[in-house]
């Protein structure tokens, strides 16, 4: 097996959420209980500069409430050349704000 050199280079703020506002499909793998990961594509959308993905009594919701880790990939380019992504770690927080969930541009998917 050979070796890659792979040359990243990062988003400028500003571009990085340009690209998030303009993606419609984020990749979300979140930790099972037995550490198995689930992976799965999700809509998002992007306000105020912060991501919010719908959630209920998925497999998600259950690992996120569980405080597991996650991770998540919004990534475009269909040739090798033409391959961008915006990676993400971390936790979420619910939002328990109605007013935000109604009021957020696209949230009603």
């Amino acid at each position: 097996m050979g070796a890659a050199h792979i040359e990243a280079r990062a988003f400028p703020p500003e571009k990085r959420w340009a690209y998030l506002t303009r993606a419609k499909t984020i990749r979300v793998a979140s930790t099972n209980a037995d550490g198995s990961i689930y992976l799965t594509p999700l809509w998002f959308v992007v306000h105020e500069r912060r991501l919010y993905i719908p959630l209920d009594t998925s497999r998600h919701g259950e690992n996120f409430l569980a405080g597991r880790p996650l991770a998540a990939l919004v990534d475009e380019g269909d040739e090798y050349v033409t391959v961008s992504g915006v990676r993400m770690l971390g936790t979420v927080r619910f939002v328990e704000d109605q007013a935000l969930v109604e009021d957020a541009p696209g949230a009603r998917l």
